[in-house]
């Protein structure tokens, strides 16, 4: 059987369903803005095919694993390709499916979001996370502690249905404050760098 698939703001094309399901798998892709994406959903959203993730595993603290949104893993497992450095989910309970704990509409709740903290250098890990499509939601936290790692400045990434990315970050006090300008983003990340927050 053929599908018509318009994917990756390519022209429309036909493919076959084991293509549909390599896309898919990606994490190149946003699959939720296609008109197949609640098909796709239906066939390929019922389990992540672990045997296709290469650096994360079903036993990490995803929270229920069988709530997480397989482009979720599969877009995370991209980045850690890219970034040739390790990616570790939070230590804190539930660090991606969770069913409390984070804002009233949070994407945790859908298993569409996780809190992940980056080996990577904070510049060159955003820009992993800026070439990663299937990520909407970039959430940057320079005060979290990743307790037991050692790493400090953690990320709230998600996979949200959106045209445009959110981004954000929370300061000292606590406050979320958007990042609209690329001055900001800077800002931020060098706060990630600096060695005075240990």
């Amino acid at each position: 059987m053929q599908y018509i698939c318009q994917h990756m703001g390519a022209s429309e094309r036909t493919y076959t369903l084991a293509e549909l399901k390599t896309i898919w798998q990606s994490g190149m892709v946003r699959c939720e803005l296609c008109p197949l994406y609640a098909r796709c959903k239906r066939l390929f959203m019922t389990n992540i095919d672990w045997s296709t993730v290469k650096h994360f595993n079903a036993g990490e603290n995803w929270g229920d694993v069988n709530q997480v949104h397989p482009q979720l893993v599969y877009a995370l497992d991209l980045m850690r390709s890219m970034s040739h450095h390790a990616i570790h989910l939070s230590p804190v309970e539930g660090a991606a499916y969770a069913t409390s704990g984070h804002a009233p509409n949070s994407y945790h709740y859908k298993g569409m979001a996780a809190d992940v903290f980056s080996e990577t250098d904070p510049v060159k890990f955003a820009w992993v996370v800026l070439r990663t499509p299937a990520i909407r939601g970039i959430g940057l936290y320079p005060y979290w502690s990743g307790g037991h790692l050692q790493i400090y400045g953690g990320w709230h990434l998600d996979i949200r249905p959106a045209q445009y990315r959110a981004v954000w970050w929370q300061d000292r006090d606590g406050v979320y404050r958007n990042i609209d300008a690329i001055t900001q983003l800077g800002y931020v990340l060098r706060l990630m760098q600096d060695e005075d927050m240990q």
